[in-house]
């Protein structure tokens, strides 16, 4: 993700396109934000406890590859097929 592909959709009045997406999809995701960052070493109560928040969300996925017919080094080298979240 980056911080130019997130959309919160409730503060994007006109919705969001997906023309500039070339093949798009969409995956339903669980996303989370942190309180604070886990360290190495944290057992699965302390990792838990940075978690601030969890909420649904969507990604829209792209390749540039017809059909989606690629190999996980095509889509290293496009940049992933990440489109927006």
């Amino acid at each position: 993700m980056y911080d130019t592909t997130v959309r919160d959709l409730a503060a994007v009045a006109d919705g969001f396109s997906i023309a500039a997406l070339t093949e798009p999809r969409i995956e339903p995701e669980i996303m989370f934000g942190l309180a604070s960052a886990p360290k190495p070493g944290m057992d699965d109560a302390a990792v838990l406890d940075c978690i601030e928040w969890v909420a649904h969300g969507f990604e829209i996925v792209q390749s540039i590859f017809p059909a989606w017919k690629f190999a996980a080094a095509d889509s290293a080298a496009a940049y992933g097929l990440h489109g927006a979240f």
